[in-house]
């Protein structure tokens, strides 16, 4: 007896780029601005306990006891600090597409997502992978302007294009991963 082919409720195909997991990556780099930011002010509250200190020790005016090295220190941290958060996106971008690449025989694959009742298939068309995934391992769902984001227990993200739908549209979609993943954050955006 053959088994009967199932048929996904609905479907997603996109093809990675990019800007795709620009996107992804966008949401580190807000986390590294937080960072950043805790992280300079510290050394900048610490460098200004040193100016008072060496002035109180050495006397004379705050400006002309500091040693030149503090300065140049703190400039080339605050350099360092404003294209490290500027570039982080972009460049962690390059390098999963072109691990991607790599993984794929030297081109970027379509990517189809599957949405079944119990399972989301995924298939990579450049090596013929697949990976099926149970609702319940995905623990957040976010959206950006282009894609929903998927994130597994293991942290791997997972995008889906929001132009790639079949036989499902934006909102309907919030509304089948509400139902099926109840116990996942969900994080949608105000308009489409």
């Amino acid at each position: 007896m053959e088994e009967l082919e199932r048929k996904p409720i609905f479907g997603n195909t996109y093809e990675p780029s990019v800007e795709t997991y620009r996107q992804m990556y966008r949401r580190i780099r807000k986390g590294l601005t937080w960072l950043t930011t805790i992280l300079f002010g510290a050394a900048a509250i610490y460098a200004i306990y040193t100016v008072i200190r060496l002035a109180v020790i050495y006397g004379g005016s705050i400006f002309t006891s500091v040693h030149p090295w503090l300065m140049i220190v703190m400039a080339a941290y605050l350099i360092f600090a404003i294209v490290f958060i500027a570039c982080t996106p972009r460049r962690l971008a390059k390098k999963a597409l072109k691990r991607l690449q790599e993984m794929s025989g030297g081109k970027t694959p379509s990517v189809r997502a599957e949405f079944f009742d119990d399972t989301v298939e995924f298939h990579n068309d450049a090596n013929k992978g697949e990976t099926v995934l149970q609702y319940s391992v995905f623990k957040k769902i976010g959206e950006t302007e282009d894609l929903f984001l998927l994130w597994t227990q293991q942290k791997q993200v997972i995008p889906i294009a929001k132009l790639g739908f079949e036989n499902m549209d934006i909102p309907g979609f919030r509304v089948f991963m509400d139902e099926k993943c109840p116990n996942a954050k969900r994080k949608w955006r105000k308009a489409d």
